[in-house]
């Protein structure tokens, strides 16, 4: 039994190392080791997300990263309210590089008041038809359906977000539920209404002294799964 547990806590440090390496390879705004962990969710559609604190110039902004089963392939910063900062996309496109005018930002505490809140703003994003990065405006509402779900002790606000991108003449719109934990900001991106059953819909947290908070190893239906298209809509809210 002791070998077995020493060999368990050997792979664990090796995938941790594998972990840590491939993030130093990426120019991201902050480094997960700068930051303070809050918690995990595995979700439905073999996806999971891993939330952090970050300190950033005294500012309190969030380190938000989502895994499939090929590891990361998205990590956005955004304020305590979801508001992007900047993002990284697995491979490039349609990482958010910049804000480059706010015109509204979202608010959590409205949201929480209201049931309802919206952002709009233009960034400068990295769009694969074009050869340079380019501006993008993103409009969204944000409107809670009434129902919260209650996971491992972390109440879940769902809420229906609609809204568009638009790039010079091209308009995308876009539709999708939000898992939006209020008491801490950390909000959570879901899928389309029009799928039926929820996709991306949060099943189960894991707290940072669990040694599967660190593992890239979503849980839930995984083995079949297409590849996850890109995000659309401000922050996790993806």
């Amino acid at each position: 039994m002791k070998k077995l547990i020493c060999v368990s806590l050997t792979w664990v440090a090796f995938v941790l190392g594998m972990v840590a390496e491939a993030e130093d390879n990426q120019e991201l705004l902050m480094k997960r080791r700068d930051c303070a962990p809050l918690y995990a969710v595995q979700k439905r559609s073999c996806v999971m997300q891993r939330v952090y604190h970050c300190d950033l110039n005294g500012q309190s902004i969030q380190r938000v990263e989502s895994i499939d089963e090929s590891g990361l392939f998205f990590v956005d910063f955004t304020d305590l309210d979801g508001n992007t900062i900047e993002s990284w996309w697995r491979g490039g496109a349609n990482s958010v590089l910049e804000i480059v005018e706010v015109r509204k930002l979202f608010s959590r505490a409205k949201l929480a008041s209201t049931g309802i809140d919206n952002f709009d703003l233009t960034w400068l994003t990295i769009n694969p038809w074009f050869a340079e990065p380019i501006q993008e405006i993103i409009f969204g509402e944000i409107k809670v359906t009434g129902e919260v779900l209650n996971i491992d002790g972390v109440m879940f606000t769902v809420a229906i977000h609609k809204g568009y991108t638009q790039t010079n003449s091209f308009r995308e719109d876009y539709e999708k539920y939000e898992y939006l934990d209020l008491d801490t900001g950390a909000f959570f991106w879901g899928g389309s209404p029009e799928e039926g059953e929820p996709s991306y819909a949060p099943v189960e947290v894991i707290f940072p002294k669990k040694p599967e908070f660190q593992i890239d190893r979503p849980q839930y239906d995984c083995g079949a799964m297409s590849s996850i298209a890109p995000l659309k809509g401000q922050s996790t809210r993806g």
